[in-house]
């Protein structure tokens, strides 16, 4: 078997979807199953293999050498960096310091880059898929940390169809390394691309949103919005809010998230040691080093290449930051 069939049955899929994007065919679609969306190569499968050249799960862990591995967690970077937007509205919509959206805003702004991909939107019954973004203003619902496994089919789409457009992604490390593969394989110019990686220790796979469902209909309603850490009426790391069909919200404590990991962890996660996503051109996360705790959030940037440093110096006047 030489499709991505072979990575569905080792259990080792988190749907980022760039399989189907590099399909000659096009014939690999993704169905529920178990709370994933798997890989499915229909009929007309030729068996070229070009979904697991690209599969971030294909040959899982060969790469690292066991004496390294705490240099190969943290990777190769320039400058590391703790940092928070001033705008406070950002801020208070972010997760942690609202670098991602505030990058993102200030490069289209600037017509550095022609678009990015990022996720848009809080309703989770469908596949969760990143979007093309082309203003800043398009960024409003964009805001906050997903722990779902997310697609990339339509970046991967974007990027190899329009092949001189530059273009940001935003992407956990399992993703990330996919995209990497894709540029790879597709000849395109890695110049071309921002790749903006955030921190990932485990997501959770769809069967946590039928979890928070279910929450919602001892309401009396039906949820509409999920938001896994908000910091409406409380301050960082925040609560998980749930929207309903009337319009009202239910916070509960981070406790109701985090207690939900261990329960709802797709099985690729459990052999992922690249939480700080090394491939990235700059990788963003929350910053829980106690020295540095922050109300208000704040986030922890690693600048790990030429690009990743180019884009900071653009945009670093938009926070309040420091080595």
């Amino acid at each position: 078997m030489n499709n991505i069939q072979k990575i569905q049955d080792a259990g080792l899929c988190i749907s980022c979807g760039v399989c189907s994007a590099n399909c000659p065919k096009d014939c690999i679609t993704f169905e529920l199953q178990n709370g994933m969306y798997q890989p499915q190569a229909g009929g007309v499968c030729i068996n070229c293999g070009r979904c697991l050249k690209v599969c971030p799960s294909e040959k899982l862990g060969e790469d690292i050498d066991a004496s390294k591995l705490s240099a190969y967690v943290l990777g190769s970077y320039q400058q590391i960096l703790k940092a928070k937007i001033h705008d406070k509205d950002a801020l208070n919509k972010s997760t942690s310091g609202g670098v991602v959206t505030g990058l993102i805003s200030e490069l289209l702004a600037r017509g550095e880059f022609d678009a990015a991909f990022a996720v848009v939107g809080y309703d989770y019954h469908r596949q969760v898929k990143t979007v093309k973004i082309e203003t800043a203003q398009e960024l409003h619902q964009s805001c906050g940390s997903r722990y779902l496994p997310v697609s990339q089919t339509d970046a991967v789409k974007y990027i190899c169809e329009n092949k001189d457009k530059r273009v940001i992604i935003v992407a956990t490390s399992c993703a990330t390394a996919a995209i990497e593969k894709s540029i790879a394989l597709n000849h395109l110019q890695r110049d071309n691309y921002l790749l903006i990686g955030l921190f990932c220790d485990k997501t959770m796979h769809y069967g946590v949103v039928d979890h928070f469902d279910r929450i919602s209909e001892t309401h009396g309603h039906r949820l509409t919005e999920l938001h896994f850490r908000s910091k409406d009426g409380c301050k960082w790391p925040g609560k998980v809010k749930l929207v309903l069909d009337n319009q009202e919200s239910i916070l509960l404590p981070s406790s109701a998230r985090k207690k939900l990991k261990d329960y709802y962890v797709p099985e690729r996660c459990l052999y992922c040691v690249d939480k700080l996503n090394r491939n990235a051109d700059i990788s963003v996360g929350d910053n829980y080093i106690k020295k540095n705790a922050d109300e208000e959030g704040v986030s922890s940037v690693i600048i790990r290449t030429d690009a990743g440093m180019e884009a900071w110096k653009d945009c670093s006047s938009l926070f309040e930051w420091s080595k």
